[in-house]
């Protein structure tokens, strides 16, 4: 088993992390840490890179190992940037005002733009295999976008997709958690339904796939949970002022959860 020990919170989250009153999170395979994030939507990529998301999605930045690099995606005004993903041609990125997704290369220049006009309210996205998985939580479907061919199809699920917002994709495939219902789905990484489940958390909000185990975010309490476990796993003080806002993981970083 892996082990987040109180130790680890505490370097990891400072002042924050001393309110923690739970046990300590736990996965299934290697240790990882938890960072706490404040002010900035955090949003991981592979090999320990980030997107830092601040001004309601106006400013983002795209923190690499040769330093922190501001995007510019047109007038700030206009623009809303909820999710990135990163695959191995460019960082794409989730603008929900818009309705686009910005492919940004590796000098940090918006190289391509794909319209997401069919959509209504896109929520969140992840790449899996040159296809994106977008959530539109007003539409109440989650669509598959090819990437190269920008080619598009719909999910289904066993249930009426009422809301879906959050997504998460792990070693068995997609996750989505719709608000309007508090299900979680599940499907195969072609997008494929296996069916979907109750939440064990009364009011979820975002969910993340953390070594091989869906994490679930509960804004009212302000705790993350485990979705196979009763217990929580990291809780804040329901009244307390420093509030869990996102949490978001890739396979060899941290835990990040933004405040």
């Amino acid at each position: 088993m892996m082990e987040l020990t109180r130790r680890q919170l505490l370097v990891a989250g400072g002042g924050v992390a001393g309110a923690l009153m739970a046990s300590p999170l736990s996965a299934a395979t290697a240790a990882t840490g938890v960072e706490m994030i404040p002010g900035a939507r955090a949003l991981a990529l592979p090999d320990g890179e980030r997107v830092l998301v601040q001004a309601f999605g106006r400013e983002v930045h795209w923190q690499r190992a040769d330093g922190l690099h501001h995007l510019d995606l047109g007038s700030p005004f206009d623009t809303r940037v909820v999710a990135a993903a990163r695959d191995q041609r460019m960082l794409w990125l989730l603008d929900r005002h818009k309705r686009l997704l910005h492919g940004v290369n590796k000098r940090g220049n918006v190289q391509r733009q794909l319209s997401l006009a069919a959509l209504r309210d896109p929520a969140d996205m992840v790449i899996h295999q040159g296809q994106a998985f977008i959530s539109d939580v007003s539409g109440h479907r989650i669509v598959r976008l090819d990437l190269h061919e920008g080619s598009m199809s719909e999910l289904h699920s066993d249930r009426p997709l009422n809301g879906p917002s959050s997504l998460a994709i792990g070693r068995s495939g997609l996750s989505a958690l719709t608000l309007g219902d508090h299900r979680l789905h599940h499907f195969t990484a072609n997008g494929e339904s296996l069916g979907s489940q109750t939440s064990p958390v009364a009011t979820p909000a975002a969910l993340s796939n953390v070594n091989g185990e869906l994490l679930l975010l509960d804004r009212c309490r302000n705790q993350l949970c485990w979705a196979g476990h009763a217990r929580p796993a990291l809780a804040l003080p329901s009244a307390g002022p420093v509030r869990l806002g996102h949490i978001s993981w890739q396979p060899g970083g941290d835990l990040l959860v933004s405040l």
